[in-house]
């Protein structure tokens, strides 16, 4: 069973190379049926790549932030959890900025955000008003490459997670000294030696 097989298989792999090396089955000798123009004249000419203006390439600008002031119907006060390179570029080190808010910026609420103290579902869409501090929300602007923070135009879209502990907005505790710091903070104690 094994010789007729292994006989077929060495025929089949030394005739190969022989016909090809022949000319058999390749035709790479033989003109095109119309001429050699015709094979020019087949193939659609390539368009010119499109013409850019330079400063003109928009990109979008991303963040994670937190909201630390209470929006109003021109921008939100956030503090900068994380943002695409393009944002820190524009923010130059900076942790906080002011995202504005137009008519045409679209306000998402998702997650927690839909959910009010019943349990009940809101609306996904939203307004400044659901901006309070202490919310997580994505920005999306979309801008110039290179723009400076100052420069941002107003959001394309801001999306709200909801309230979260890493963006709770600090309170300060009850002071249970009496006040005799006088708004030091260190508690009424002399200073170290």
């Amino acid at each position: 069973m094994r010789s007729p097989l292994t006989l077929a298989l060495a025929l089949a792999l030394v005739g190969t190379p022989a016909a090809l090396a022949h000319g058999g089955g390749g035709g790479g000798d033989r003109p095109h049926p119309r001429g050699p123009e015709a094979v020019a004249d087949e193939r659609p000419p390539t368009p010119p790549p499109p013409q850019r203006r330079a400063g003109h390439a928009r990109a979008h600008h991303l963040a994670q932030a937190c909201v630390v002031a209470d929006a109003t119907a021109d921008g939100a006060e956030v503090r900068v959890l994380g943002a695409n390179r393009h944002l820190r570029r524009a923010l130059a080190g900076e942790r906080t900025f002011t995202v504005r808010l137009d008519a045409s910026t679209d306000i998402r609420l998702v997650g927690r955000a839909r959910r009010t103290e019943d349990g009940a579902r809101r609306p996904a869409a939203g307004t400044h008003a659901d901006l309070v501090a202490g919310v997580r929300v994505t920005v999306h602007i979309r801008a110039p490459r290179g723009a400076v923070a100052a420069d941002l135009p107003a959001a394309q879209r801001v999306i709200s997670h909801g309230a979260v502990r890493r963006c709770a907005v600090p309170v300060a505790p009850p002071r249970t000294d009496g006040g005799t710091d006088g708004g030091t903070g260190d508690g009424g104690l002399p200073p170290a030696p």
